[in-house]
């Protein structure tokens, strides 16, 4: 029988990363820590729980009942039912799920300020290096008057087209 190793322990997995033997924040139980989680995996699966992937944007555990769950993805051996944070901040001020070509961006690059202000909606993911401003099409204002105001601009243009028969 193996003995338990002490808290702080080092070791190397088969895929020659570095872990620490320490107890899950969470639940307390004593298990083998990659250096960049700070839980177990079962604590990690469960709904609510957060994670940053290795770009650092955090996604969010959503349960089967969320609203927003259709939307959800699966990632891999973490399971069904993640969505980045940004995503969901999203699609609950516009109270809706956003479509799959839908992508969030933040006008002020930092990956943790989730304000609506901060937060556009585009209709395609920005290439690498692609500044903010740039000219993809902004799909969703970021308040209800300016909402308004724009379901109004295309209702006109709709009644535009159907009075010269494009529609």
């Amino acid at each position: 029988m193996e003995e338990t190793p002490a808290y702080g322990a080092i070791s190397e997995d088969v895929r020659h990363r570095i872990r620490v033997w320490t107890k899950c924040k969470v639940c307390g139980m004593d298990f083998w820590m990659l250096p960049k989680y700070n839980k177990c995996l079962s604590c990690a699966l469960t709904v609510g729980s957060t994670f940053r992937d290795s770009k650092g944007k955090e996604h969010i555990k959503l349960g089967k009942d969320d609203p927003y769950y259709d939307m959800a993805i699966s990632l891999g051996f973490m399971g069904d039912g993640w969505t980045s944070k940004s995503r969901y901040v999203m699609a609950q001020h516009l109270g809706r799920c956003l479509d799959p070509w839908e992508y969030v961006i933040h006008k002020d690059r930092d990956k943790d300020n989730y304000e609506i202000p901060n937060l556009v909606l585009r209709k395609r993911k920005p290439r690498h290096g692609d500044a903010w401003e740039g000219d993809d099409e902004v799909i969703a204002p970021v308040n209800k008057a300016d909402a308004r105001k724009l379901a109004i601009q295309q209702r006109i243009q709709e009644i535009i087209k159907r009075s010269r028969g494009e529609i």
